[in-house]
């Protein structure tokens, strides 16, 4: 019988396969787990993760009052002394509530009454419709039965229902009335009505004292066998009169409250809103809520909204970073330093408030230094960075701590004029600068003061006293704020590994031991280094790049030269030395050149020199092929027995526009320089060539750098190169030939001083003859 399908046994699955399937999914887990750690701690993981720390830290810091109830009161006493941070006003609930229910009260002096005429109409209806009834009864006869009685009333259901009427019902009824006296018993009836309905019946005295109000009512010459029916009937008859208009009493009330203005209690700038042990009243509750202090409960609205404002702050100075000049900045360095200024800022500002309300000291928020925060980043970023970052600061404080925005305007103000002082220029001059900026900014404080001051009060005697205290703690806030400035720099440079424009100065001048040094040990690689720098300084001025950086990056990309200078052609002429490559192979050669951007490297480090120096030095050759080597390497051993990969640079390729510049800038002035006598179309020529090579290379694929920055920085090249290349005139032989004289001869030093200037000239020898192969002077001069 053939078996089916499901007849068939399952395949069964060897131990080893198991082991293989268990082994793949933990390779896999393993390799998403190291991608992962990977991002985490890749530059933009690392400055994200920042940016949530910051997040975090402000709102601890700017939160923490709208936790701290503990911190404030305790069962209602206040546990500090606290002094107002700035003028504020605040609603006196319990005054304003007196003055609403007295308002009230005014009301009801003189309530509203519904129309009388309603309820009259209503009474005279009730009159004669029992009048009427009571006749009809009248001329039937007399009701022998309690039975007959009630359905003889039937439509008086006050009588018919009363046990007590039955006076009414015998006097009436069991005993039959005379006309006379019938008459006189609806003439009294009458006469009572039309008393009550003149004098109106209040609702008081109808349900408190009914009778009373009937028994007046009645004629003086009613019957004395009458008077208890009349009351009893009359009682039956009338309702209240005089209603009060409820709903429209309402209505006035509610008016009468609005109308009452809130009543606000003022507290003075530094006057004390409730000290230590006093049981605090409901406006100074108020106050100490308006001015961040919790005295209610936890607030957990207010600390959510905090963190809400610390969000998009934190969310918004990231992005801008990210955007910023192509992620310039995006970096963990700069996230470490945004993250620690804005935290340090937030705290220092945070504990200057509270200072300044639980002291009575004559301090003043105006010389907090808000214009360090901003002159600092200014200088390690961007002066739109730091303009942008200080402006969002100084609301995200003002509404988080709830501090008087005038105050936080005027240093928002001094900051910004700081930052315009400090960079109105391309490049900064000296720290000196920063003096300046620091004198502005106490300028720009005192003539704040001033105007906030007579804008939000007219000053009285004392008040003026007040304003030359701010105006003097605003000049010491601007100098402070320079002076911590100068001193801080250094140790965020250091702390955060950056470079700031003063340290790029003084690493630029040319008294720097490191660049003394290659001038005596490898001058032509000192001169070639300068020509670099001119290149690249103009060309990143014209595309917007960081051109201090340039220049000084430009001076120490090729200090590994130092190393080993003879190997590179530069500098064999101004020595009178052989060409040590004539004795090497191709290999030996290449790993001597390529070797340079790591000697480079480890000399900077050995004389501490910044990372981002570091950059220009690996990355200005990028991966590019040494091609002279690479060639004959290919005569000697067979182009089929040489790989390019082992012929290139170990990189990498030029992360930042500023690098890219130079890797452009060393080959092309290097190429131009062996030209003899170059046209303009030689020039430009030569560097289309160079250039459009390393963009065949992908050499610039990691770097932010456009194919229209690449075009201005060609013709800059073009430029510079004009003038650097131009002919000279021979004016010396000019005149040797034109009067048949002899030169000069150079006097002999006299001085010490002319000695060491005559040696300083004999020791820069003229140019190195060019050579003839472009490729192979590029390769050995690199």
């Amino acid at each position: 019988m053939p078996t089916t399908h499901r007849d068939k046994e399952p395949p069964r699955v060897s131990p080893l396969a198991l082991d293989d399937v268990e082994t793949t999914l933990s390779d896999r887990a393993t390799r998403h787990v190291k991608r992962l750690m990977a991002a985490f701690l890749s530059p933009t993981g690392l400055t994200v993760l920042l940016g949530a720390l910051t997040f975090l830290s402000l709102s601890f810091i700017l939160g923490f009052d709208y936790l701290a109830v503990e911190k404030t009161v305790d069962s209602g006493v206040s546990k500090r002394t606290f002094f107002a941070p700035y003028a504020l006003e605040v609603l006196d609930q319990a005054e304003t509530r007196r003055q609403q229910e007295a308002a009230q009260l005014n009301v009801e002096a003189t309530p509203v009454l519904m129309p009388r005429q309603t309820f009259d109409r209503r009474i005279l209806e009730n009159k004669r419709s029992l009048l009427e009834q009571l006749g009809r009864i009248r001329a039937n006869g007399r009701l022998k039965t309690l039975a007959s009685k009630r359905q003889a009333f039937d439509g008086i259901a006050q009588l018919a229902e009363n046990p007590e009427d039955d006076v009414i019902f015998n006097g009436l009824f069991y005993q039959r009335l005379s006309d006379d006296d019938w008459y006189q018993l609806t003439m009294s009836i009458d006469y009572t009505i039309d008393r009550l309905l003149k004098s109106g019946i209040s609702r008081d005295a109808y349900f408190q004292d009914r009778d009373t109000l009937i028994t007046r009512a009645m004629p003086p010459s009613a019957k004395r066998s009458h008077a208890q029916i009349v009351r009893r009937l009359v009682w039956s008859m009338i309702m209240p009169t005089i209603v009060v208009d409820d709903q429209e009493m309402a209505r006035l009330r509610r008016e009468a409250a609005d109308h009452v203005s809130p009543v606000m209690h003022r507290f003075a700038k530094g006057e004390r809103i409730v000290a230590k042990g006093d049981r605090l009243t409901p406006a100074q509750e108020a106050a100490l809520e308006k001015i961040g202090k919790s005295v209610k409960g936890v607030n957990w609205p207010g600390f959510l909204g905090v963190m809400l404002l610390c969000g998009m702050f934190t969310a918004t100075i990231w992005t801008y970073m990210r955007q910023f000049n192509r992620s310039e900045f995006f970096r963990p360095g700069y996230g470490l330093l945004v993250m620690t200024m804005t935290t340090a800022f937030a705290v220092v500002y945070a504990m200057i408030q509270r200072w300044t309300m639980q002291s009575d000291a004559a301090a003043s928020p105006y010389f907090f230094p808000l214009a360090t925060y901003a002159l600092t980043l200014a200088i390690f970023t961007h002066p739109r960075l730091g303009a942008f970052m200080t402006t969002l600061l100084v609301f995200l404080m003002a509404l988080t701590l709830k501090t008087g925005m005038p105050t936080m305007i005027v240093l928002l103000i001094g900051s910004l004029v700081g930052i315009y002082t400090l960079t109105r220029k391309l490049n900064f001059c000296d720290r000196g600068q920063l003096m300046w900026a620091g004198l502005y900014i106490s300028l720009t404080n005192l003539a704040l003061i001033l105007a906030v001051s007579l804008i939000f009060g007219t000053p009285n005697p004392s008040g003026w006293t007040s304003i030359a205290s701010d105006a003097a703690w605003g000049l010491v806030g601007g100098f402070l704020s320079a002076a911590l400035t100068i001193g801080i720099l250094p140790f965020l440079e250091s702390g955060f590994r950056l470079v700031s424009p003063y340290t790029l100065l003084e690493l630029g001048n040319h008294d720097n031991p490191l660049l003394k040094r290659m001038q005596y040990e490898a001058p032509g690689t000192f001169h070639h280094s300068l020509m670099v720098a001119s290149l690249s300084e103009a060309a990143a001025e014209t595309i917007g790049a960081n051109a201090l950086l340039t220049r000084v990056g430009s001076l120490y990309h090729d200090i590994g030269k130092m190393k080993r200078p003879l190997f590179f052609i530069e500098n064999q002429a101004y020595f009178g030395a052989e060409n040590p490559h004539d004795k090497l192979t191709p290999r030996l050669s290449k790993m001597v050149i390529t070797a340079h951007p790591r000697d480079s490297l480890e000399m900077a480090r050995h004389h501490h020199l910044p990372d981002m120096l570091m950059d220009f030095m690996t990355e200005h050759h990028g991966t590019m092929l040494a091609g002279f080597f690479y060639n004959q390497a290919c005569i000697q051993e067979g182009k089929e027995n040489v790989s390019k990969s082992q012929f290139r640079y170990p990189g990498p390729k030029p992360q930042s526009r500023e690098t890219a510049i130079v890797m452009m800038a060393d080959a092309c002035e290097s190429a131009v320089r062996a030209l003899k006598n170059p046209t303009v179309g030689q020039i430009e020529e030569r560097i289309d060539k160079i250039v459009q090579a390393r963009i065949d290379d992908g050499q610039f694929d990691n770097c932010p750098i456009t194919f229209r920055d690449i075009q201005l920085v060609k013709e800059t090249f073009v430029r510079v190169l004009r003038g650097i290349q131009h002919h000279r005139i021979e004016y010396q032989q000019t005149v040797i030939k034109e009067l048949g004289k002899k030169l000069p001869e150079t006097p002999l030093p006299q001085t010490p001083s002319d000695l060491t200037r005559g040696a300083t000239l004999k020791a820069v020898p003229p140019p190195a003859p060019s050579p003839e192969d472009e490729s192979g002077k590029t390769q050995q001069q690199a």
